[in-house]
């Protein structure tokens, strides 16, 4: 089963990985347009990229609608013959104790929570 793992910021996915689960734990990286990108949680890259899905743009649909007003959050899916199926939200990635391999990559995903927002009373 392929997880499709979708980092969102204030309801805006920014890219996703995707992960496959046997004897080790791989996780491949994309943009939006489903391009790879270089990630790496200290997780190895999958040996093969993955096929973008037929009906990924509903994917993302889906994770703006779940993610809106939110400041972080993974939004996991998975997607089986075309039939999209909720796998879980995840509010701090690997429980904030699996820094990127490269630093510059968690200050770049910092940067992108919207510091002030969280500031702003809520009613």
């Amino acid at each position: 089963l392929i997880d499709y793992k979708f980092l969102c910021f204030n309801g805006k996915p920014e890219m996703l990985y995707m992960t496959v689960k046997n004897d080790n734990i791989w996780e491949n990286y994309y943009d939006l347009n489903f391009n790879p990108i270089d990630f790496i949680h200290n997780m190895p890259r999958y040996v093969r990229e993955f096929e973008k899905p037929k009906n990924f743009d509903k994917m993302i649909e889906i994770v703006k609608i779940l993610s809106n007003g939110i400041p972080f959050v993974r939004i996991d899916l998975h997607n089986i013959d075309g039939r999209i199926l909720f796998g879980e939200c995840t509010f701090y990635e690997w429980g904030g104790f699996m820094p990127y391999k490269n630093q510059e990559d968690d200050i770049k995903l910092g940067k992108l929570i919207d510091i002030e927002k969280l500031k702003q009373p809520r009613i």
